[in-house]
């Protein structure tokens, strides 16, 4: 009897231990089970946020490297052919106009003067306002060409008061002949330079909310997202954009060029004191789509290749033979920025009007 007993006993507690280690076993697993599932959300959250980044850096970068050589380009391809207007020999470079007629030649006289040396910044200036008024028809658009708009207005202000001021400071003698021509005093240059630095800062505060507004949703606009994404929307690309630029033209080392990466400072800057300060929609909008631009990416390479191949070794104009053979190499680097702005406006209408689709398919 007692035999029995114990080995009941026994049985009881052998079934007792089973079952909860059988339970300890399944508390186990689904423990694990839950672990692994918010390590996969995790992993495919940072793995989207990645992406995002990613994708944000990628396009603003491209679009500040391309505006940067059109702005280049239509800057100094102004004064060479504004001075082949005066017979006055020129050869564009990569980093430099150089001069081949003398400065005691019977072309160089003060009219010839002002209109070789006030061309760009006039032209330069209409380019900016076009710039600014593309810019905010094409706000609410998601393509490239809104980021190359944002970034080509913001080089231009750059090129204008920036140049002046470096070239002012440093005594180069592209960017303050006028002033030299004006027999302006040195009192006056530093008035105006000064002055010319405050406006810069001005302006850098007014464009803080631009480059803001930038976002293609407004979900990148929230409180805890607007750091991140000023980082990789404007901050990341100087960087990324200036090194880039720098290599380019290397061996060269034009310190005009390498010293308004750093001028620029003057207009992004503001925003890092003051994007926390404006108050935009805070909801979640629709999902932020940002992709690696490589169709964009591809003619920007071309652009690089060819320019690199044709200012490197100089385009001449002067003669009625130089300017002809110029306008021909010029004509080639001008098709490749116009092609490439005009299939990624077409691609980018045909986006837009596939999620307009939609959008109306869902209501």
């Amino acid at each position: 009897m007692y035999l029995n007993i114990k080995a009941k006993i026994q049985k009881n507690h052998i079934v007792f231990l089973n079952k909860k280690i059988f339970s300890a076993y399944f508390a186990f697993r689904i423990k694990k089970l839950i672990l692994q599932k918010k390590a996969i959300s995790m992993v495919s959250f940072l793995t989207e946020k990645n992406k995002l980044n990613i994708g944000i850096l990628t396009i603003s970068t491209s679009a500040y490297i391309f505006s940067y050589l059109f702005v280049l380009f239509i800057y100094q391809l102004t004064t060479s052919f504004m001075a082949a207007q005066y017979h006055v020999r020129t050869i564009l470079y990569l980093d430099k106009i150089t001069f081949i007629t003398q400065d005691n030649s019977p072309f160089w006289y003060s009219d010839s003067v002002l209109s070789v040396f006030f061309a760009s910044p006039i032209v330069s200036i209409f380019f900016l306002f076009t710039f600014i008024w593309l810019y905010h028809k094409l706000i609410d658009d998601e393509s490239i060409i809104k980021h190359f708009f944002l970034w080509g207005a913001i080089h231009f202000i750059n090129r204008l008061l920036g140049t002046f001021i470096i070239g002012t400071i440093f005594f180069l003698y592209e960017s303050n002949l006028i002033a030299d021509w004006l027999y302006m005093g040195m009192e006056m240059k530093i008035l105006i330079v000064s002055l010319a630095f405050i406006l810069m800062i001005v302006i850098g505060r007014f464009t803080a909310f631009p480059l803001l507004a930038s976002a293609d949703s407004p979900t990148l606009l929230k409180e805890n997202y607007r750091k991140n994404f000023i980082i990789h929307q404007v901050y990341l690309p100087w960087v990324i954009g200036s090194i880039f630029l720098f290599l380019f033209q290397l061996p060269k080392i034009p310190i005009n060029n390498n010293l308004l990466h750093i001028s620029i400072l003057c207009l992004i800057a503001p925003l890092i004191f003051r994007y926390n300060k404006f108050l935009l929609p805070s909801f979640d909008g629709p999902e932020v789509q940002y992709r690696i631009p490589w169709r964009f990416l591809s003619f920007l390479m071309v652009l690089i290749i060819i320019m690199k191949f044709f200012l490197n070794k100089g385009i001449q104009f002067g003669s009625e033979s130089e300017s002809s053979d110029g306008l021909l190499e010029i004509s080639i680097l001008i098709a490749i920025i116009i092609i490439s702005l005009v299939i990624q406006m077409i691609f980018s209408y045909k986006r837009k009007k596939k999620s307009t689709r939609k959008l109306l398919e869902g209501f």
